[in-house]
C-alpha cells in the first residue's frame, strides 16, 4: 500500500484495455472512407480503467480515489488475475501452432486472425480479406496488433524453446510498445521482438532487457 501511494505521486498515465479494439476500429474507419490509418492514442487516467471490468465493480464511481484504494478494492473482489489465468492457455495454443503439418502464409492466415478479432470485439466488415491485407501490407497500421502476431509467429518458429509464464506476459505487453517510449522486455522476449522488428520494419530503440540497461543508456 505504501508502494502505491509512492507511485501514485508520479504524473502517471495508464494504458487502455483494449488497444486491440482501438487499432481495429481506426482502421476500419480509414479502410472504409479509403484514408489513411492514424494513430490511436491507448491512455486512460485511471488504474480501474485498464482492466476488463466486466463485473463492473464500484470503483469508477467514485472521482476522488486513491490508486491503493483501487487495487486493494479490485483485489478484495477478485478482479485482478495473474499469470495463471493467460499463460496456460497460451503456452497451449502455441505448442499446438508448433504441430501444425503445412502452415499457412502469414500473411493468408492473418485474414483469419482478422476476422476472429472482429467477431470477438462486436465489430464486422463486409470484406474482411481486403480489409486485413490493406492492414499487413504497412506495418504502421494496427502496429500493436502487427507485431504482437509477428513475435507470435517467431516463437511458434523456434519449435525447441520451452517458454516461462513470464514469456507470455510479456507477450501481452507488446501490443503497448509502439505506444510508449520505454519498455522492458525478458532477455527471450527482447530477442524474439527484435527479430520480428527486423522482418517488418519497425523501430524498437525503446525496448530494453531491464532498467539498469536503460538507465545506463540514459545516462550515457
Amino acid at each position: 500500500m505504501n508502494l502505491l501511494n509512492e507511485l501514485e505521486k508520479l504524473p502517471i498515465l495508464y494504458v487502455h484495455p483494449d488497444v486491440r479494439g482501438l487499432e481495429l476500429k481506426e482502421a476500419l474507419h480509414a479502410f472504409s472512407s479509403k484514408g489513411e490509418y492514424q494513430p490511436v492514442i491507448p491512455f486512460v487516467k485511471r488504474f480501474d480503467q485498464t482492466l476488463d471490468l466486466g463485473a463492473k465493480p464500484a470503483t469508477p464511481q467514485s472521482m476522488n480515489y486513491s490508486l491503493a484504494g483501487i487495487v486493494w478494492d479490485l483485489y478484495t473482489a477478485g478482479i485482478l488475475k495473474g499469470l495463471e489465468t493467460f499463460a496456460k492457455p497460451m503456452k497451449a495454443l502455441i505448442s499446438k501452432d508448433r504441430n501444425i503439418g503445412k502452415p499457412p502464409s502469414l500473411e493468408s492466415h492473418f485474414a483469419k486472425i482478422i476476422e476472429r478479432n472482429l467477431r470477438d470485439d462486436g465489430l464486422s466488415c463486409s470484406d474482411v480479406k481486403s480489409f486485413a491485407n490493406w492492414i499487413y501490407k504497412n506495418p504502421h497500421r494496427c502496429p500493436g496488433i502487427r507485431l504482437s502476431y509477428q513475435v507470435w509467429h517467431q516463437i511458434v518458429k523456434n519449435r525447441t524453446d520451452a517458454l516461462e509464464d513470464s514469456d507470455m506476459a510479456d507477450h501481452q505487453h507488446l501490443i503497448c510498445l509502439p505506444y510508449v517510449d520505454r519498455i522492458t522486455l525478458d532477455r527471450r522476449m527482447h530477442g524474439y521482438v527484435l527479430q520480428a522488428a527486423k522482418k517488418i520494419g519497425v523501430d524498437t530503440e525503446g525496448m530494453f532487457r531491464s532498467i539498469g540497461e536503460m538507465w545506463k543508456q540514459e545516462t550515457e
